[in-house]
């Protein structure tokens, strides 16, 4: 199977928790209509308070054990 599909966005997350070592636990999630069908962008991942820029983002390669689902 080929997927050539690219998607590019940014959305908030909310920290869920703070594991021993100081890293965040991360997730959020986006509803989006795409083609008349709502569509659901949910994302997860483990990211260290360093990669948090002084804009309070982080770019999704900084970003381990990153999981995104689309439903």
């Amino acid at each position: 199977i080929s997927n050539t599909r690219s998607f590019v966005d940014r959305m908030a997350v909310t920290v869920v928790d703070v594991l021993p070592n100081g890293n965040l636990v991360v997730e959020g999630y986006r509803t989006r209509v795409v083609g008349g069908e709502e569509r659901v962008l949910r994302i997860t991942g483990v990211v260290r308070p360093a990669d948090v820029t002084t804009a309070n983002a982080v770019n999704s390669g900084n970003i381990s054990n990153f999981r995104i689902s689309y439903t």
